[in-house]
């Protein structure tokens, strides 16, 4: 059964003094989807293992169903990045693992098998782990959450490793689960594009002055109910939320995600220029924001680069440097397009992308030529 969360002046501090959370208020009533953005590093992880009772807050309280947490809380399962898997069981053995105590063996063998199916694995229930690929390992794992039959659901970016097609698979199939668990669903992402596709709310988490500890920034509630066509028309409307959590969340997430263009979410819908002048130009400073900091702090933005898009190093670097040593348009266009080909023999060399053919396919659906024509217009 779905249980509400309330997080109360939630703060934590790390054995070093570093302040990582700070202030945190939020209620998540049963049965709705959460997403929590933000840049690394500024405790989105923690956050999910506070309310797992994982580890104790150093301030406040976590709430379920308005009880309070006190150590590691059966009402919550969480999914990590990982699969996690035991690799001498087999996959239905993994997933027993989550079963609630006292589960019944023929209950125990039903609900195993309900969920495997559930997740696409029908027929696959005695292999291991090293018999299958990473995506149907992780969707063991993710088969394993609600076989416990918990109050909240708890995902710490549980797609980052995938390939793009089956990362969105996976979304979908996320919400094919949540819909048949009911549970309520704590979400940490990376991806905008995932947060509102899923969520019923992005929360996004920051801080200022960076040493401060996370707090919330800003709700932003997405307007169309669940499930949604990513296809459908009304997509075209979550563009300003996007455009404004990029803005919110600070110039240097722009750099997150090595498969967009600079500018590359606006060119999802060439309207969104003409349409939110203001907040188009409000994203276009943070990008130069984040350009300019970039040249000022190399070695940083590697490492920050490298382990926010998992990039090898190698990768970061050339990714970086490309993109701000290089006298081009921030236009969308043919020299963006020239840019991001020259650094595809490094993807393919680090194995960053399958083959270079797949990596052109996708650039050639990042670029929209009435796009640049607009964007050049309104400059």
């Amino acid at each position: 059964m779905a249980a509400g969360v309330g997080l109360r002046g939630l703060g934590h501090t790390f054995g070093n003094g570093h302040a990582v959370l700070r202030d945190i208020e939020l209620d998540v009533p049963p049965g709705e989807i959460v997403a929590i953005l933000g840049p690394s590093g500024c405790g989105k992880s923690t956050l999910l293992r506070l309310v797992a009772g994982l580890e104790a807050p150093a301030a406040g309280k976590v709430l379920v169903d308005g009880r309070a947490v006190r150590g590691i809380d059966e009402r919550c399962a969480v999914v990590f990045q990982e699969p996690r898997l035991l690799p001498w069981r087999d996959l239905a053995g993994n997933v027993a693992l989550g079963l609630p105590k006292g589960t019944g063996r023929v209950d125990g063998d039903r609900i195993v098998r309900h969920w495997l199916d559930v997740v696409g694995l029908a027929g696959f229930h005695g292999h291991r782990p090293r018999q299958v690929s990473g995506g149907m390992a992780q969707r063991a794992a993710l088969a394993r959450a609600p076989a416990r039959q918990p109050g909240v659901l708890l995902l710490d970016e549980p797609f980052a490793a995938l390939d793009a097609l089956t990362r969105l698979r996976m979304q979908d199939l996320l919400a094919d689960v949540q819909r048949g668990a009911g549970t309520t669903v704590l979400l940490v992402t990376h991806d905008v594009d995932e947060a509102l596709h899923l969520a019923d709310r992005v929360v996004l988490l920051g801080s200022s002055p960076p040493d401060a500890g996370a707090t919330v920034l800003t709700v932003l509630d997405v307007p169309h109910p669940r499930p949604r066509d990513r296809a459908h028309p009304e997509w075209a409307g979550l563009d300003p939320l996007m455009a404004q959590s990029q803005v919110d969340a600070g110039s240097k997430l722009v750099y997150r995600n090595p498969a967009f263009n600079s500018y590359g979410f606006l060119n999802a819908r060439e309207g969104f220029l003409t349409e939110h002048p203001d907040l188009a130009q409000k994203v276009i400073d943070a990008y130069e924001r984040a350009r300019a900091w970039v040249a000022a702090h190399p070695a940083e933005a590697v490492q920050l680069l490298a382990a926010d898009a998992k990039l090898t190093p190698e990768v970061a670097s050339v990714v970086l440097k490309e993109r701000t040593e290089t006298a081009i348009s921030p236009v969308p266009g043919a020299e963006q397009r020239a840019v991001l080909e020259r650094i595809l023999p490094t993807l393919v060399r680090e194995s960053q992308v399958r083959s270079e053919t797949e990596a052109r396919s996708a650039l050639d659906s990042l670029f929209e030529p009435r796009f640049a024509e607009k964007a050049r217009a309104s400059s």
